[in-house]
């Protein structure tokens, strides 16, 4: 009897290429997108499409390791005062991706408020400081990993809720 329940378990075990996958990982640098100075206690989440979640900062140093498990999905990053980065359809099977150094790009145009709570009016100087951004950055910005060049671009419903979002589907 315990032969045979060895036997089936290890059947069990060949049967299912998940039991013997390890854990895969994201990793890389944040930096700031003018200076390229280190940016720590950078928020990430990982979600994947069967709803898990994986959430990570990065240190001092600016270096982050985030463990997704063994499934595909995205990447959400945030830090005050800058755009949300999303980093879509991250594919399942590379073991360790390095993103190298993504750069956290400042949120020139985002709502201002006063103390009292009100929305305070955002000068014109940042309005346009914040457009010449957005073109750097389509123009400029590319995150390269797994011999792909991941272009962004600029996604959200009004200032306050814009994403430069970069992703697998469309990477060159």
């Amino acid at each position: 009897m315990k032969y045979t329940t060895i036997v089936i378990t290890v059947l069990i075990l060949l049967g299912n290429p998940k039991a013997f996958s390890q854990s895969s990982s994201i990793k890389g640098k944040f930096i700031e997108y003018e200076t390229s100075n280190v940016i720590p206690g950078v928020t990430m989440v990982f979600h994947t499409y069967s709803g898990k979640e994986y959430e990570a900062y990065n240190n001092v140093n600016g270096n982050f390791e985030v463990k997704i498990g063994d499934e595909p999905g995205d990447l959400i990053v945030r830090f005050v005062g800058c755009y949300t980065i999303k980093i879509r359809n991250i594919p399942q099977g590379p073991k360790h991706l390095d993103f190298g150094e993504i750069r956290m790009v400042q949120n020139y145009g985002r709502p201002q408020f006063n103390w009292d709570g009100s929305a305070a009016e955002i000068p014109k100087e940042l309005i346009e400081k914040d457009k010449n951004m957005r073109n750097d950055v389509l123009k400029n910005y590319r995150i390269k990993v797994l011999d792909k060049k991941l272009k962004p671009y600029f996604d959200g419903v009004d200032r306050e809720h814009q994403y430069i979002v970069f992703d697998f589907k469309n990477g060159e």
